[in-house]
């Protein structure tokens, strides 16, 4: 999974939702902090601390921020982050085209993520048959869970 496949799966499945619900229907996602679910756009993105001058004076070149040949990087650093744009993401801007809403659970509380413990309990069914080279129960604990999931 990238960027990419994520924002589009996004973008058909907004639009499906909204078809499916209310137009004046309130729809919020809950996405977990996968790396793609989170992808910046170039225009947010800021420079690192340890950057080097020449990058520093790129990006406010860019931004047509008027600075100091003498500045240090400290204080271009400075001058950058007063003056950036809000951060945003991506699936935001997705999400916002249907009036949806993302919910983004905080980071190392995956017990507010049920598809962790779904994850949980798969990996500690098919663990101890692994070890004894049995991978035909990954496939029965599949269609256990495609009954589940469909039933």
């Amino acid at each position: 999974m990238d960027s990419t496949h994520f924002l589009n799966w996004l973008d058909q499945a907004c639009a499906q939702l909204r078809v499916l619900q209310d137009k004046n229907a309130q729809i919020c996602l809950i996405l977990d902090n996968a790396t793609w679910h989170f992808k910046e756009p170039e225009e947010t993105k800021l420079p690192k601390r340890g950057s080097r001058k020449a990058v520093l004076h790129d990006w406010l070149t860019k931004h047509k921020i008027h600075f100091a040949d003498n500045l240090k990087n400290s204080e271009l650093l400075e001058s950058i982050y007063q003056d950036a744009l809000a951060k945003f993401y991506k699936s935001y801007q997705v999400a916002s085209v249907y009036d949806i809403e993302i919910l983004r659970l905080p980071v190392r509380h995956s017990t507010l993520n049920p598809i962790e413990l779904a994850w949980s309990g798969m990996k500690n069914y098919i663990r101890p048959e692994e070890a004894r080279g049995y991978y035909h129960h990954v496939k029965k604990y599949e269609d256990h869970l495609n009954r589940l999931i469909s039933g």
